[in-house]
């Protein structure tokens, strides 16, 4: 091929190559972003302006009247979508998501799709009026359906530039900068068009560069891809590719260009197509490692600060860790200090206690002289004051020694129930009488009038301990009332239920459940009754059962309407503990019959005079019950007893 040939098609090169950059271009902002409307429109806009650029050019290379007829139709039917995705780019630019309203959906492209079937018509373009030659102009006859396209396309494009205009006005820093470029990439493109397709045709009659209307495309295209991805093109594998691929579209079209014979161009435009499809998926492969690789770097960024994080965490837990280490040593040293202090507490309270309760027992049993009758009932309150003193200070101790885990119960098998309730009537019968209070206890006999063993595992003294703390709280609270004591197996006899009722002064009912947590809990009607509880007993009570494997509960209907309180124990299967029963009466067959209560005689003669006692018959092992001791010498063992 000479050179004249060469310079005859350099026409189809330049179109060519703008095409197939254009076209490239589209592909790079797509697969920048394949979600974000705003790259799916530039990629629809570059297609039809890949198609309207094509048949344009086509439509001066054919000497046929019915092909330039419908290639001059196909002109500005693609037109009408170049100018369609031209308004819609610039309507949603920059966002990636957007919701078209019911005029764009309902109104807009419906026209859009009947102007452009119309423009395929006869009502546009009917025919050819004059076919020109290869490379030139032909003149058609024009329909008034071209009004309609002229209407659509002058909307439609003045639409893009008011909606431009104005986006940019609002805008603000990165998106001001973007709108800056497409705006010269439009100044630019539009006034190609103006120039080349109005001016120069319609002035001085020249329409040599209306077939290069693909070429007037071409700065729009760079310029508005360039603000959709500037900060991506500035990775050089990416730049590198892009340059690449236009090269070799550039060298395809080359040799498209130079082709002599009709075989050798289909054969290159074949390679072009190939290298077209070649440098869209390279292009693609290339974005998609560069995002792949800037998310590494992302996480890789995420991962060190998480790290950073983990390190300052765990130096924080360190520093925690000594904190808490440093407690727990000075929280041990204070309990070695507490629990030495208890030891000094409880030997210091108890002795003088003790010394004053041996006094009071050789007084009252004439050891020291003899005494008057008011010197003796003085004594014997005297020693109901230093009893309760010493059980407030057993209780204290023992609660202590609950919440150290250093209580030291131990449960022996077969430990007969009854015996403990016996030995708790006798000692708080006293008091009961003292506060005017009827105290009955029921409990089941055989036919020969003996009372039926309750077996249970138990520590026979932190038991009777404990059921002496919930029967003397009965008889506290309430006065001039009575109090019934009773025992029943229950649950197929393997428990046995021990209830203690009194038509006292009641429990609010928010305070049901509190009483036997809470230490120093009491009630506002309690605390009127009486001044003698400190809200220990029944804590202390409820520690001892649990650790029998048992429960307490309370019920009331509320205060003024009494209370009873229920211990239920589960039922021994091992050998009876031998403890002796006592003699002391108690309700027979369900009938109450009065339990004897210590009475202080008068003095009748000089010799000193012991108060005359009925007392309960117990083991030779030393209990707290006996209020007078055995022998006038002897120093009552020191023992734990509880009382609310």
């Amino acid at each position: 091929m000479n050179i004249f040939s060469a310079f005859v098609n350099l026409d189809l090169l330049t179109v060519g190559v703008s095409i197939a950059i254009t076209g490239i271009l589209g592909f790079v902002v797509y697969f920048n972003n394949s979600k974000s409307i705003t790259n799916k429109t530039f990629l629809y806009f570059a297609v039809a302006a890949i198609f309207w650029g094509t048949v344009n050019y086509l439509n001066y290379q054919f000497s046929s009247a019915v092909v330039v007829l419908w290639l001059l139709r196909l002109v500005i039917f693609f037109a009408v979508w170049y100018s369609f995705f031209l308004f819609q780019f610039f309507y949603v630019f920059p966002k990636e998501k957007v919701i078209f309203p019911q005029w764009y959906k309902f109104y807009l492209i419906p026209i859009v799709i009947i102007t452009s079937v119309n423009n395929l018509t006869p009502l546009v373009f009917p025919s050819i009026a004059e076919l020109a030659p290869v490379g030139q102009v032909s003149k058609t006859v024009v329909a008034p359906g071209i009004y309609l396209f002229v209407a659509v396309i002058v909307g439609l494009i003045g639409s893009a530039i008011f909606l431009l205009i104005k986006k940019m006005r609002k805008a603000e820093g990165l998106e001001k900068s973007q709108y800056k470029f497409i705006i010269l990439g439009a100044f630019f493109t539009f006034s190609l068009h103006i120039i080349f397709n109005l001016i120069l045709p319609g002035i001085f009659l020249n329409v040599r560069f209306i077939p290069f209307g693909a070429i007037f495309t071409f700065p729009l295209a760079v310029f508005t891809s360039y603000a959709i991805i500037k900060h991506r093109l500035f990775n050089i594998r990416i730049v590198g590719t892009v340059v690449l691929v236009f090269a070799l579209s550039i060298v395809s079209f080359v040799e498209v260009a130079l082709a002599d014979s009709l075989l050798l161009i289909i054969y290159r435009i074949a390679i072009l197509i190939f290298v077209l499809i070649f440098g869209i998926l390279l292009i693609k492969g290339v974005l998609r490692e560069v995002k792949q690789r800037e998310e590494i770097e992302k996480l890789n960024k995420e991962i060190e600060r998480a790290y950073e994080v983990e390190k300052k965490a765990k130096e924080d837990v360190s520093r925690a860790y000594d904190v808490e280490r440093r407690a727990n040593e000075e929280l041990q040293n204070l309990d070695k200090v507490k629990n030495q202090f208890l030891l000094t507490t409880q030997h210091d309270l108890r002795k003088p206690l003790t010394s004053v309760k041996w006094f009071l027992d050789m007084l009252v049993k004439g050891v020291l002289g003899r005494q008057t009758k008011k010197t003796l009932e003085g004594a014997g309150k005297v020693q109901l004051s230093v009893e309760e003193s010493i059980e407030e200070v057993n209780d204290f101790l023992d609660m202590a020694q609950f919440q150290m885990g250093k209580a030291g119960i131990v449960l022996k098998p077969g430990v007969d129930v009854l015996p403990i309730l016996d030995r708790i009537i006798t000692k708080l019968k006293p008091r009961a009488d003292e506060n005017g209070v009827a105290l009955t206890f029921e409990k089941t006999l055989d036919n020969q009038g003996k009372s039926v063993p309750v077996l249970i595992d138990a520590d026979a003294i932190k038991l009777k301990a404990a059921l002496s703390n919930v029967v003397d709280n009965s008889i506290k609270y309430a006065p001039k009332g009575k109090v019934d004591m009773s025992i029943a197996l229950t649950n197929g006899d393997k428990s046995v239920l021990i209830t203690v009722k009194d038509n006292g002064i009641g429990i609010p009912k928010d305070k049901v459940k509190s009483i036997f947590e809470n230490m120093f809990e009491r009630t506002e009607d309690a605390k009127r009754t009486t001044s003698m509880g400190k809200g220990i007993g029944l804590p202390l009570s409820t520690q001892i059962i649990r650790d029998h494997k048992g429960k307490i509960w309370a019920e009331s209907e509320g205060e003024g309407k009494g209370s009873t309180f229920f211990v239920e124990l589960p039922v021994s299967s091992g050998i009876p503990a031998p403890v002796a029963n006592s003699s002391a009466p108690v309700i027979l067959n369900s009938v109450a019959v009065p339990v004897a209560t210590p009475v202080v005689a008068p003095v009748a003669t000089p010799a000193p005079v012991v108060a005359p006692v009925v007392t309960v018959p117990a083991p030779k092992v030393s209990t707290p019950d006996t209020l007078v001791p055995t022998k006038p010498a002897a120093k009552p063992r020191k023992t734990h007893k509880v009382k609310k």
